[in-house]
């Protein structure tokens, strides 16, 4: 998102950065189809796409499906009183032509009487004739009725917000939705002027993705139709805009947004005037992302990252004694960018989807949370989401979170056409599934029944499998990534209700012994936050007062039985033959030495156990692994927490074990602290699952003793899998 607080260099949003130092910022949150009307039904009724058959802007989802409950009416009916402002439904059709009045809202819903100058003329041009441009810098007061839509916005909400009795009232639920900067880009231009030309860059990755389907492609045809896109004759349909006016587009992308800024700048203070800022949740979102140049492609209509990747931002009034929200101009001179910012934004990189925002809201209200809806249940009140709530805990307890964020795009046909942005119902034949995690991203393109609204698996006219945020090159027909791509292909078949279950959550049972078993939940927290898909362990551990391990059926664990772990990472599956020396007995210092081995398949490590041959596929032995710990316990899982933390800092696709590789911890119950941050994550959130029960000491671990970790690869070469 191009905010200050989400890492933009030059994106100039001091109040909304204000929310940011006052909340959480999530950096993992996923529209469920990247055009408006679609993905804000699907936001406000907690349902996706093929649930409300809803994938254009053409039809009501009371009449077309069921009476579901929306978000605000949830609210309403717990006596808040509801307010709609600006763009929150979509207009039309979609939302009964009424913005679902009287269903949602307590009070009309209100709109800026500009709004109806959308697609006019009222774009100045060098010649001095008004034109339906893109770029659109203008004059406030030589625009119709003086004003803009947006402005009129903010000021209907500072006088609800001046007008409204809180004390004697029931509590508000106010939704105020900013066009900008969603096309043409109309915005003061004194907003231009923060944004010089020889500041704005363009994207890096200004080309089509290597190997994509052209069923993927989105060819933009809104753009091209705006009157300073066709004075370049673009090509249909791959031509792209020249390198110059690419940036004048950017400069007013990022000028609608410090417009924005400003709006909601006055709003904050408004709260903080009348007193509401220290009792008042507010939430920040958009409702899908926007393509600025990123492979050749420009406006939303895809399944890219950048068109389905929105901001997330949550305040709650618990989290500060109190709020102060100041107005700052982004306009004023003298504001420097980083004067303004705390010293730390809390970042939440978790997995997050737009329909987790029903349950969310009501889950931080105290309101009821809804259940999630059963398949094929037209229920009036549930939802296919679930609530952020837990991942905003200080100390992370949860042990399990979603996996993959699930999005889709429907296309008429498997080439670009002019109606591939936007196709109506009865034109769909193409359904695009993908499946996302922040840094895989897995599309099938399917047939599509319009009529049942289902797809048809088994007739697939594209894939997609893009590794890394730039999404530069499609690997799904490399012969390297094929057991991926049956992998994933499986997951995104199942669906988002299945793929969720099998993963492994960690649990200590009542007596002390440690086990790993299926859940019917998601991935733990720390395996979710790095992408690490599955981890079985065959045997199970205990300590027991005599200091031996024990293994499967309660046998002592010697060095001639060796362990066996299956490890999947990515759908590559690696099976561990773990084998165990101790070098002394003294338990006030125990040490041992493991051993392991790699094998690209089960057969293979029954016959190495049949002849107990320490050798690997290829004849080669692996390094030992030191560890110098405190007790016995901790020694095989923290072997454990090295392999996954191996894994994530090895590159997959060179199928290898960074080698050799030493490890030497020095643990003591949270004493050390690893210097790089992913791994640093990895071993403090393992270890407060496995070993918080006996070092409660872990809970309230932050970031101390760096020193005691040394990490050592003598193969520079393979890349970190994460950066």
């Amino acid at each position: 998102p191009t905010l200050s607080c989400f890492g933009d260099p030059i994106a100039i949003t001091p109040n909304i950065d204000q929310i940011a130092t006052n909340g959480y910022i999530f950096t993992n949150t996923f529209a469920q189809q990247a055009l408006c009307a679609p993905s804000r039904t699907s936001l406000l009724t907690s349902r996706r796409p093929d649930s409300i058959h809803l994938y254009d802007s053409h039809s009501y989802w009371r009449k077309s499906v069921a009476n579901f409950t929306s978000l605000p009416q949830y609210f309403k009916q717990f006596n808040y009183f509801t307010q709609s402002v600006g763009k929150v439904f979509h207009p039309g059709i979609v939302s009964n032509h009424s913005d679902d009045y009287p269903l949602s809202w307590s009070a009309p819903p209100f709109h800026g009487s500009t709004e109806k100058y959308k697609f006019s003329a009222v774009c100045p041009s060098l010649d001095g004739v008004f034109r339906t441009n893109i770029v659109c810098p203008v004059d406030v007061a030589k625009q119709p009725e003086m004003t803009l839509p947006d402005i009129q916005s903010t000021q209907f909400t500072l006088n609800f917000l001046h007008n409204y009795n809180t004390t004697n009232g029931n509590p508000f639920f106010l939704a105020l939705g900013y066009h900008k900067p969603h096309i043409p880009l109309k915005c003061p231009k004194e907003f231009l002027d923060l944004y010089p030309l020889s500041a704005i860059n363009l994207a890096t990755n200004r080309y089509i993705p290597k190997h994509m389907p052209e069923v993927a492609w989105n060819p933009w045809m809104d753009m091209k139709s705006r009157d300073d896109i066709k004075q370049f004759n673009i090509s249909f349909p791959f031509g792209g805009i020249p390198d110059f006016y690419q940036r004048y587009i950017r400069q007013s992308y990022y000028a609608c947004v410090s417009y924005i800024d400003d709006q909601i700048g006055q709003v904050l203070q408004k709260l903080n005037d009348k007193q509401l800022a220290n009792n008042t949740i507010i939430m920040l979102l958009g409702d899908h992302g926007w393509s600025l140049g990123e492979h050749n492609e420009w406006s939303k209509y895809s399944n890219f990252d950048v068109s389905v990747r929105v901001p997330l931002i949550i305040s709650m009034p618990h989290m500060n004694a109190t709020i102060n929200y100041q107005y700052m101009s982004p306009l004023d001179q003298n504001l420097r960018k980083n004067s303004y910012k705390l010293n730390k934004i809390t970042e939440i990189r978790e997995i997050v989807e737009l329909v987790d925002i029903f349950p969310t809201l009501s889950d931080l209200a105290g309101l009821p949370v809804a259940h999630i809806c059963p398949e094929n249940v037209t229920q009036i009140v549930c939802s296919e989401g679930v609530s952020v709530k837990p991942l905003l805990n200080p100390i992370k307890t949860i042990k399990k979170w979603k996996r993959f964020a699930f999005t889709q795009y429907p296309r008429p046909n498997a080439t670009p056409q002019p109606n591939s942005d936007q196709p109506v119902l009865k034109d769909i034949k193409i359904m695009g599934y993908s499946m996302k995690n922040g840094y895989m991203s897995y599309t099938e393109w399917v047939g599509f029944d319009p009529n049942t609204f289902a797809g048809n698996w088994s007739q697939v006219v594209g894939r997609e499998l893009y590794l890394g945020s730039k999404q530069n090159n499609n690997v799904a027909y490399d012969q390297r990534f094929k057991q991926m791509v049956r992998y994933l292909a499986l997951k995104l078949r199942k669906g988002w209700r299945k793929v969720q279950k099998g993963s492994l959550v960690f649990g200590l049972k009542g007596d002390g012994v440690l086990s790993s078993h299926e859940s019917h939940g998601s991935t733990p927290l720390a395996a979710n936050r790095h992408n690490l898909t599955r981890l079985d362990s065959t045997d199970r551990f205990a300590q027991p007062s005599n200091g031996h391990l024990i293994g499967r059926g309660g046998q002592p664990f010697d060095k001639h039985r060796p362990l066996l772990i299956r490890v999947h990472y990515h759908s590559i599956e690696h099976w561990f033959a773990i084998s165990i020396r101790r070098r002394n007995h003294d338990t006030s210092n125990r040490s041992i030495r493991l051993n392991y081995r790699r094998f690209h398949g089960r057969q293979l490590w029954h016959r190495w156990a049949a002849s107990r041959r320490p050798q690997t596929l290829s004849g080669r032995r692996f390094p030992s692994l030191l560890f110098l710990t405190q007790n016995l316990f901790a020694k095989t899982f923290l072997f454990l927490h090295f392999l996954l933390v191996l894994l994530v800092h090895t590159d997959r696709r060179l199928n290898l074990f960074v080698s050799p590789l030493l490890l030497i911890l020095d643990y003591r119950c949270g004493a050390g602290v690893p210097h790089d941050r992913h791994l640093f994550d990895v071993l403090l959130l393992f270890s407060q699952q496995l070993f918080g029960p006996f070092c409660p000491q872990l809970g309230r671990f932050q970031a101390i003793g760096a020193s005691r970790v040394l990490l050592f690869a003598t193969k520079p070469s393979v890349r970190p899998l994460l950066r």
